[in-house]
């Protein structure tokens, strides 16, 4: 059974990591280019490419093999995600696809990372304190437990994160002996200062490792609502280096950290832009953040957006009206009218219906006509002797703005 393990994409800050003790062990080429740094964490929804992409056999533009190519608009189950990419199951493939190409079209029931069940010679140190974290290869962890001197004097009494066995933790004593640390409970026991301490001193840490990236400059963000559930963010940037590109964090609460939080990695040092989907009915808090590799520099001003789902309200509800009427016609049949005050539509109307009251769109049924000046409409195919609801909105592209006035009719 799988242990569902300590690092989720709204938790620790401890595991704001510091790699300068091991960069000159590194012995991977996706590690060259900062791919597997980051954890693994498990998903379960499905998504859809938004262009052609590829499918790749690690989560890294280097060193990846193509698998395959992922045609537009192909829905795919996504069952993990890591740093910018998603892992989905394509046939009889699995492989990597950059997020940054994919929608989300389902809700996650997973946001944890998991670790496999540690070896069983693991043994258990209760009493000692850890002195910090730091990030580990599959070939050096195999040295440390085959008793490699060197690399003992280098991590005794540190946790140690095994980062492509998607983040087990271990506690390495003065003797060599390892500690599986199962949750972020134990990791937080074995830690002698304060989450928000070592937090500090793993940012401060890596900021030296980067002493090339200045940290300095400023970026302003901006967010919008632009369809039920889905935020489009544009920043710009003013003496910023975002050579090692951007990371977008999110939180339902203000100033989303990095790490900490659940976030987007965008390694193209030219992007001014992202859009998340998926999102529940809440207010979401964004911030982008200059990537420093491991930790952020420079962060944007905190943007709020208020997210609704079905029935979404544009910011630009039209100030006016609009009027309908509805009459039962037989036959199923039921034909109605509108007319607006104060107002235009330009991108059309959506009639929607329900039997419950107020009918909104997206949720319920409905007829959409792109004309602006478009004001009847007759409903076919409907249930003799029952009553049904219907609205008339004003359409904004994906959702609605101005509704109408709620109308009954009982069909005949």
């Amino acid at each position: 059974m799988k242990n569902h393990a300590i690092l989720k994409a709204t938790g620790l800050a401890l595991f704001c990591l510091s790699f300068t003790a091991l960069l000159p062990l590194k012995t991977n080429a996706a590690e060259a280019v900062d791919c597997g740094q980051d954890p693994v964490y498990e998903r379960s929804f499905n998504a859809k490419t938004n262009i052609g992409a590829r499918l790749r056999s690690i989560a890294c533009m280097t060193g990846s093999e193509i698998l395959t190519v992922l045609p537009a608009g192909t829905v795919v189950p996504v069952i993990a995600e890591t740093d910018g990419w998603y892992k989905v199951k394509f046939g009889d493939k699995v492989g990597w696809v950059g997020s940054q190409l994919m929608g989300k079209v389902g809700n996650d029931t997973a946001a944890t990372a998991v670790a496999a069940t540690p070896a069983a010679d693991v043994s258990r140190v209760t009493t000692q304190k850890a002195t910090g974290l730091v990030g580990i290869s599959e070939a050096n962890y195999s040295k440390l437990k085959n008793g490699s001197k060197a690399l003992l004097k280098q991590l005794k009494n540190k946790i140690i994160l095994r980062v492509h066995s998607l983040g087990q933790a271990y506690f390495v004593d003065k003797n060599g002996l390892l500690t599986y640390l199962k949750n972020a409970k134990e990791v937080k026991e074995y830690l002698k200062a304060e989450i928000k301490t070592e937090k500090k001193t793993a940012v401060e840490a890596t900021k030296n490792e980067n002493a090339s990236i200045s940290v300095s400059g400023t970026i302003n963000l901006t967010a919008a609502l632009i369809d039920p559930g889905k935020v489009k963010l544009n920043w710009t940037t003013n003496g910023v280096d975002a050579q090692k590109g951007f990371k977008v964090v999110i939180s339902e609460t203000a100033n989303p950290v990095y790490p900490g939080n659940d976030y987007h990695y965008l390694t193209d040092s030219a992007v001014r832009q992202d859009t998340w989907s998926g999102l529940g009915t809440k207010t979401y808090h964004f911030r982008v953040c200059q990537y420093l590799g491991g930790a952020c520099g420079v962060y944007s001003n905190d943007a709020a957006v208020q997210v609704s789902t079905n029935g979404a309200q544009a910011s630009n509800t039209a100030a006016g009206t609009i009027t309908l009427t509805a009459t039962p016609i037989g036959d199923g049949k039921v034909a109605m009218t509108w007319s607006l005050k104060d107002m235009t539509s330009p991108k059309g109307f959506k009639v929607v219906v329900s039997e419950q009251a107020n009918p909104v769109y997206p949720g319920n049924d409905y007829h959409y006509y792109s004309e602006p000046n478009k004001s009847d409409d007759v409903w076919t195919g409907l249930t003799a002797g029952k009553t049904y609801h219907f609205r008339v909105c004003e359409y904004l592209g994906g959702y609605c703005g101005t509704y109408s006035n709620d109308v009954t009719a009982l069909v005949k």
